[in-house]
């Protein structure tokens, strides 16, 4: 065999090397595209969502047709968040309330709920949520849609006092209480 021979023979399998990694990467990124607009159909179906930059922030944080029950528990993590520190009582409070809405630690969901705590969320998907809350009361009949709003604002009223304040005094900051009332606009049904 020539010294020619050989030349062509590793450059055809160089040459196939990098086709298959270019088709490796190119199969890789369709999937994932493909794999992206199943799980935002999904979610839109799930959540009650049709605007696609809401669900696209609910996706950026980790929200999925598998993960959707932590969303149920955002407000209390925005209240938690509200003052820009989270207290022992407040994390506790919301693990409780997690369990309470089955939503154990070692699930999907309970691993996003985790997050949330370690790292405040963003504006963006307190936002998403704000969203979220609307599409979902809006079509929930009265009767559970109210019982939703009590729920959601007891709920975040025992996140807020969790942490205590001086001697029971100013036991919800103004922080809280700000992110408590954007909390119930959100879940007001509107007409």
């Amino acid at each position: 065999m020539s010294s020619e021979d050989s030349l062509q023979k590793r450059g055809a399998a160089l040459e196939n090397q990098f086709f298959s990694e270019v088709d490796k990467k190119l199969t890789e990124a369709i999937r994932v595209k493909l794999e992206r607009a199943d799980n935002e159909s999904a979610l839109a179906e799930l959540s009650g969502l049709k605007d696609p930059a809401s669900i696209a922030v609910l996706i950026a944080a980790g929200v999925s047709p598998t993960t959707l029950p932590a969303l149920r528990l955002f407000p209390l993590i925005a209240v938690a968040w509200a003052d820009g520190r989270l207290e022992t009582g407040e994390r506790e409070t919301v693990l409780d309330a997690a369990a309470k809405h089955g939503v154990s630690h070692e699930s999907d969901s309970g691993r996003l709920v985790a997050s949330w705590l370690e790292n405040k969320p963003s504006e963006e998907l307190f936002a998403a949520w704000e969203a979220f809350a609307k599409a979902l009361i809006g079509k929930l009949p009265i009767t559970d849609a109210l019982t939703v709003q009590s729920t959601i604002i007891e709920e975040i009223n025992a996140v807020a006092k969790a942490s205590g304040g001086l001697l029971g005094w100013n036991a919800i900051s103004l922080g809280e209480n700000k992110v408590m009332n954007r909390i119930e606009q959100a879940l007001k049904r509107e007409g």
